[in-house]
């Protein structure tokens, strides 16, 4: 469950960087070089966090033989 929370957190993340690269074509006080880098990041985070999970899951439903 926790890396669920991380998830949603890093997804709410891009959103954020998304909207804000979006109105930085009309403001010029956003650096949008910097927003892609973070978006970009967050896109990397979401992808460790997918391994992550995938990895967790797998070891949970088949775990090994303890003998």
């Amino acid at each position: 469950m926790g890396l669920e929370a991380l998830r949603m957190g890093v997804e709410g993340k891009a959103l954020l960087w998304r909207s804000l690269l979006a109105v930085a074509v009309h403001d010029t006080r956003l650096q949008t070089g910097r927003l892609s880098e973070l978006l970009e990041r967050a896109g990397n985070q979401l992808t460790t966090l997918d391994s992550l999970h995938s990895r967790t899951t797998s070891a949970l439903i088949s775990p090994e033989d303890p003998a």
